[in-house]
């Protein structure tokens, strides 16, 4: 909205008091009115702690307080000139514990570095009614990571990333795509990110997407015209080139000094222009977007990671889902040995990607066959001549280690929506020692465990 010609703005001072003042006012007054207040001090609330670098350079460490109504900012502190080590950390997490109320703090999570880990097991055995959760979102990133790394599966997306990036680099290339996907796939191709979760493999995704439109480019003649180009060399220039030729003075040149292999192939690589890069560039393009093994291997990497991908995003949202976390991780290696053709493992997996694709796509809807598509790891492995089956489990399980606690298993067990769900005998141990330590915990009085223990066998 245009100002009136009479407006002065806000001067320094008033804004740095006055307007401050009102705005912190205002926050304070639309935070008791969204009721934050009173179910932070009914069902108390989660703490969740980040760090971060503002635009001065200087590390925050951040602390935020949940609760199912809402977040609310707690504060922040400069940790310039101070090592992040574990009682740091620690002190600092407990000062802003004091500062809310430690009864009223059910949850600690943090990232899964090593010291905010360590932080949160020296908090959780401080404050027993506190339970530490590993970040999930950072554990389900870490997973990404860590298949990324292997050598197979950093060779395809090391492929789609010069793909994405010669196409989008280029305003011709770019054109000629866009030109293609008013016929087809009218979504763009994306660029990996650095700091967002699973980037790259949301690059492959869409790259697998566009593969029509991106064929039909590289078969157009005006690819065709970037590309290089056979030369053909002159009588006269192949005369000019001989050790000795007389000048236009005509005198007759010296021989050109004799370079080492280093001399010429610095002298090689400073010859090569753009326009021959991107030449090159072109022609290689268009041999992998016309190889089928290229695609072969992505689609597999992209179907293989589908699953981990609906569980980042389910994580990363705000869907309050402890004991579905629980459920979903833990399928993630039913998951792995179906693609390995365990029989048991692949009927087991439709129920787990029919719940993934309804919570982070809504419940009405209806996943495709190319949704619930399982690909071969055993075939993958006899082309590539690598072991991927036990590369990928071994990641999921570390990965499954480092993020389940008592908490989930708690909130498993108390789920509606799973008991109908087939344990076996080690995994319904697991969840019921998960639920009565926590019971123990929070609970410390033996006569109060038992009564809600007989409480909890009435609710199933």
């Amino acid at each position: 909205r245009k100002a009136p010609p009479n407006w002065k703005r806000t001067g320094y001072n008033a804004l740095r008091t006055t307007v401050l003042y009102d705005c912190n006012r205002m926050v304070e007054q639309r935070l008791e009115a969204s009721g934050i207040f009173s179910e932070a001090d009914t069902f108390g609330i989660t703490l969740t702690s980040d760090g971060w670098t503002n635009i001065q350079s200087k590390p925050l460490l951040g602390f935020t307080g949940v609760t199912s109504v809402g977040s609310m900012y707690l504060g922040s502190i400069n940790c310039e000139g101070s090592a992040k080590t574990t009682q740091y950390l620690l002190d600092r997490t407990v000062e802003i514990v004091l500062k809310v109320g430690a009864h009223k703090v059910k949850a600690f999570i943090t990232d899964n570095a090593s010291a905010p880990r360590e932080c949160g097991k020296a908090l959780e055995a401080k404050y027993p009614q506190i339970f530490y959760l590993p970040c999930s979102a950072h554990c389900l990133d870490l997973l990404l990571e860590d298949i990324g790394k292997l050598t197979w599966a950093a060779k395809m997306v090391e492929t789609g990333r010069f793909i994405v990036k010669y196409v989008r680099s280029h305003e011709w290339s770019n054109a000629l795509v866009r030109q293609y996907a008013r016929t087809g796939s009218k979504k763009e191709l994306l660029s990996p990110g650095d700091t967002r979760f699973g980037t790259e493999y949301l690059m492959l995704s869409r790259l697998v997407e566009k593969r029509q439109d991106l064929t039909k480019a590289v078969d157009d003649e005006a690819w065709a015209e970037h590309m290089p180009k056979q030369k053909k060399v002159s009588a006269r220039a192949q005369q000019r080139s001989s050790p000795r030729h007389k000048a236009k003075s005509g005198r007759v040149s010296k021989p050109t000094e004799k370079l080492t292999a280093a001399q010429l192939q610095a002298k090689k690589e400073k010859a090569i222009s753009a326009k021959a890069k991107m030449e090159e560039g072109a022609r290689r393009v268009r041999n992998l977007v016309l190889d089928d093994d290229t695609w072969e291997d992505m689609e597999f990497l992209v179907d293989l990671i589908k699953p981990m991908m609906l569980l980042l995003r389910f994580a990363d949202s705000n869907k309050a889902g402890l004991g579905k976390m629980y459920m979903r991780c833990s399928m993630l290696e039913t998951w792995v040995k179906a693609c390995n053709g365990d029989p048991a493992a692949v009927d087991a997996v439709d129920e787990l990607l029919h719940s993934m694709f309804r919570a982070t796509r809504g419940e009405q809807y209806k996943p495709t066959e190319r949704d619930l598509f399982i690909p071969s790891i055993t075939h993958m492995e006899v082309k590539l001549g690598v072991d991927i089956f036990d590369d990928v489990l071994g990641a999921v399980e570390a990965r499954w280690n480092m993020l389940h606690t008592c908490a989930h298993a708690a909130a498993y067990a108390l789920d509606p929506e799973f008991w109908a769900h087939a344990k076996t005998h080690e995994e319904g141990e697991e969840v019921l020692n998960g639920l009565y330590e926590v019971i123990n915990r929070l609970y410390t009085d033996e006569s109060a465990q038992v009564r809600v223990r007989t409480q909890w066998s009435d609710y199933q």
